[in-house]
Order: structure tokens, then sequence, then C-alpha cells
């Protein structure tokens, strides 16, 4: 599963947990980052080098992207293989765009994954909201209501074409649920503390 978003790794191991009261990184968190706990299991990877000897490297040394697909793996093969669904909050955090989109595509894909397992996501990344792998009725975006509760709407009701592009559309405020950016309101913040700070 590495190796197919081109993370060149050759192996995988993993050593008896270490729980001396010393040792409390290194161990990947459900979420697939790194966490901090009085016991440790240590992942390592394993490096093949061009005319050298391959290398073991702890999971220390390898990349946020790579702590959080491996830490996504797992549960998503488990619910592919139990048709279940998999709920997942910030799905695409320190993912390539094209690894994320992959996943989503290994989800949807029924000679993978049949027909009943699901993902559950949420996303700031709008190169997701794209209809070539999802459609239109699977994009919903969140709001802040008047109220400054969140209020859940689909795509579906500003009524998009088949073949829109939908990313483009949502950040230039076609369906609604984007932040009101006020640069004007933070330039006169720094002005007036800029000239509390002037001496007198």
């Amino acid at each position: 599963m590495l190796r197919s978003v081109d993370i060149r790794v050759d192996d995988l191991r993993v050593a008896e947990p270490d729980t001396s009261a010393e040792s409390g990184t290194g161990r990947l968190s459900p979420a697939g980052n790194p966490a901090r706990s009085p016991v440790r299991t240590p992942i390592q990877f394993l490096h093949s080098r061009a005319g050298k000897s391959s290398v073991w490297l702890d999971a220390a040394f390898e990349s946020a992207g790579t702590h959080r697909l491996l830490g996504l793996l797992v549960p998503l093969l488990r619910a592919i293989q139990n048709d279940e669904l998999m709920v997942i909050d910030e799905f695409d955090t320190s993912l390539h765009p094209l690894v994320a989109r992959f996943l989503i595509q290994i989800i949807n894909d029924p000679e993978i994954v049949g027909r009943r397992a699901q993902l559950l996501l949420t996303s700031h990344n709008t190169t997701l909201m794209d209809l070539q792998i999802l459609r239109r009725d699977e994009i919903w975006l969140v709001e802040l209501g008047a109220d400054h509760a969140s209020v859940l709407s689909p795509v579906l009701r500003a009524g998009p074409r088949k073949n829109e592009m939908i990313g483009k559309g949502y950040l230039r405020g076609r369906y609604g649920a984007v932040p009101r950016i006020r640069p004007d309101l933070l330039a006169a913040t720094m002005r007036t503390s800029a000239k509390t700070k002037q001496p007198k």
C-alpha cells in the first residue's frame, strides 16, 4: 500500500513494546501522528540504498505524511474487509492531494471494496471536491449560521452541472460556506497596535 503511493519503503517491522519510563516518542497514534505514551511500540522502515546495504530507520525519521498514511491504512483496510463505515476528521492532514484522491478512489472502487464499505470525511482540501471521484450528492458543506451553530447543506441544492468544477466554484462563493475574510479589519487592528507602541 505504501509503495502504491510512491513511498519508497521496502519493509516494515514492529519491535516489542519498550515500557521504560524514558521512552515516550516514536509511537503512532490512531490518527497516524506521533504520540507520547509511557509504552513505546517502535515501528521501523527498511530503505534500500543504491550500491549499499539496506538500512532500518525508526519511525521518527519518517515524514508526517508517512505517519498519517500508515495510521489510516489499517482502519481503512479493516473497513473495506468488514463492510464498515469509516469516519475521519481532517482526512487529508499531511497527505499529498493526489494521495488523498487515491484513497477516496480505492473506497469508491467496487472491484476493490464491493458496495458496502463507506468513508465519511471532513476536509478543507477543495481538490477533493471533484466530480471525477465523488458524486454531486456526496459533497456537503458546513457553514456557521447566525447563531454560530454549524449548518450542514448539500452542494446539490445549488444545482451544479454534471461536469462542473465544484472546487473552483466553491472558492468563488457559488455554494456558500466560505469564511468572510476581512483584511481591512486586520490592517486597522495592526495600525492601531503600531501606534500604541510608538514612543511619545
